[in-house]
């Protein structure tokens, strides 16, 4: 296992426990599948069997919207942020309905919470 950080210089990605680790790489890798399909979707229109069904301006703005998501995941989980993990809480309970996510998010908040070192 993982020992806690003695220094805030420490917390970097590998120094995330395991299950942190496989969290941030399910959200990368769905990140990079929306984009990629909407690549897809942009660029080779004729491989989908239907029309978009809607702006191709809502296509690009989940593509870029997916990629800084995941970013700001990745940087509040790996620097330990807590006010932003705290954040990401309420935006899975509020807009997003996501209860499941919301508490994913809690226990990495309240890990990372006793791993900075004040």
């Amino acid at each position: 296992m993982n020992e806690i950080p003695t220094n805030n210089d420490e917390l970097n990605f590998s120094t995330l426990g395991f299950w942190r680790k496989i969290y941030l790489g399910v959200i990368w890798l769905l990140a990079v599948l929306i984009f990629l399909g909407g690549c897809v979707w942009l660029f080779i229109p004729e491989i989908m069997a239907e029309p978009l069904g809607f702006s191709i301006n809502y296509l690009i703005g989940l593509m870029f919207l997916s990629i800084i998501y995941a970013s700001w995941v990745h940087h509040a989980v790996v620097k330990r942020k807590a006010n932003h993990i705290l954040a990401l809480v309420f935006i899975q309970i509020i807009p997003l309905m996501n209860p499941v996510t919301a508490i994913i998010f809690y226990c990495i908040y309240r890990i990372s919470k006793k791993e900075v070192v004040y």
